[in-house]
């Protein structure tokens, strides 16, 4: 019988699509739909979260390390679309895959975007000019001549909507929340502050790092620990000897992490959804975020969390501030927050995405 659903994935890797994608993925098992996941053989890494183990994963190409080979094994899995049966569902992600894609003539392709694809590589060190033109100019056309497309929040449909030139249909499925896992298990927790680190300047380490320049040297010393959750390369970056670099190679471990955080801080300049600070959140952190777009679907300023500009550094720091410092202030945030995960649930999430795809 030819599965009723086909994620197409870049890698087995786990990033931010890949991870809503298994959530959803796992709703889909458990309400008797049949779903396999295809993805080119580009990386021996494996997932972290843990997915049902009736989804069948179907890897194309063999393992190559260059990106000539990275890209035929791309090729392999796209060609296997032609042979889909009419009745199945094509669900992708990646903009890369989605640019190859939408050539397809296959009648029931899910484009499902979960960031401003069009500006992601802005700003990139190692992106020639000429490549990042031709991968705007085709992201544009896919976006553009995409026939079912599915958003992770207002901010991403409204973004998408004015690069495209197309209103679309607002179609809105938010990333989940397993409160099964995320959830608060440390009560007694020290003043540790966590965030993830990411090279691509959009992700916003530098300007963590230069907030915290700008903290004085009493507050800083009320802080236990700073750890960074990272598996890239940070050496380009001047990262301080007292921080404490981690990378979790699980859902669990991540969630232990996660439980150590007093505060989270997100700082990004610019977030599809921002799924990290809403687990953080489901786990006992203080969120202070930059105003980035998506974190809007669930972070309220002064509510429950702290909020600032991109590219405003001295507000950065005047936040990073007073969150350390008021403990009146956390307490009133973490309440509130306990409160708003309660409204993401895969439960939703699998409501949201039949509803769009009928």
């Amino acid at each position: 019988m030819d599965s009723k659903y086909v994620f197409l994935m870049p890698q087995l890797k786990m990033g931010g699509g890949n991870r809503v994608c298994i959530d959803l993925i796992n709703q889909l098992i458990r309400k008797g739909e049949l779903v396999e996941v295809w993805a080119p053989y580009n990386s021996e890494d494996q997932l972290s979260c843990k997915c049902d183990e009736r989804v069948v994963f179907r890897l194309f190409g063999k393992l190559h390390a260059s990106i000539l080979g990275k890209f035929w094994n791309l090729l392999i899995a796209l060609l296997q679309v032609f042979f889909l049966s009419s009745r199945t569902t094509l669900v992708y992600t990646d903009p890369i895959v989605a640019m190859l894609v939408f050539w397809i003539p296959h009648k029931r392709k899910v484009r499902f975007i979960q960031a401003n694809d069009y500006t992601l590589f802005d700003n990139h060190p190692k992106m020639p000019f000429l490549i990042c033109y031709v991968y705007k100019m085709l992201t544009s056309l896919s976006i553009r001549f995409s026939k079912t497309v599915l958003f992770n929040s207002r901010y991403t449909y409204l973004k998408i909507c004015q690069i495209s030139g197309r209103q679309f249909t607002e179609k809105i499925v938010t990333p989940p929340i397993d409160h099964g896992k995320f959830k608060l298990i440390n009560l007694q927790r020290r003043l540790v502050i966590g965030i993830i680190a990411r090279p691509h300047a959009i992700k916003g380490l530098q300007q963590f790092l230069d907030a915290w320049k700008l903290v004085s040297g009493d507050t800083r010393n009320m802080v236990a620990k700073v750890i960074l959750i990272s598996h890239d390369d940070l050496s380009a970056f001047e990262i301080p000897s007292s921080f404490v670099i981690v990378k979790p190679s699980s859902d669990d471990e991540l969630i232990q992490i996660f439980n150590e955080f007093e505060i989270f801080i997100s700082s990004s300049l610019e977030e599809g959804f921002g799924l990290p600070g809403l687990e953080a959140m489901a786990c006992g952190a203080c969120l202070l975020t930059s105003n980035s777009g998506g974190t809007k679907e669930y972070a309220v300023d002064g509510f429950n969390a702290l909020l600032f500009e991109p590219y405003n550094i001295d507000l950065f720091a005047k936040r990073l501030t007073l969150i350390i410092c008021d403990l009146g202030l956390r307490l009133k945030l973490k309440q509130n927050a306990f409160n708003t995960v309660k409204g993401f649930s895969p439960e939703r999430t699998l409501e949201q995405f039949y509803e769009c795809i009928k």
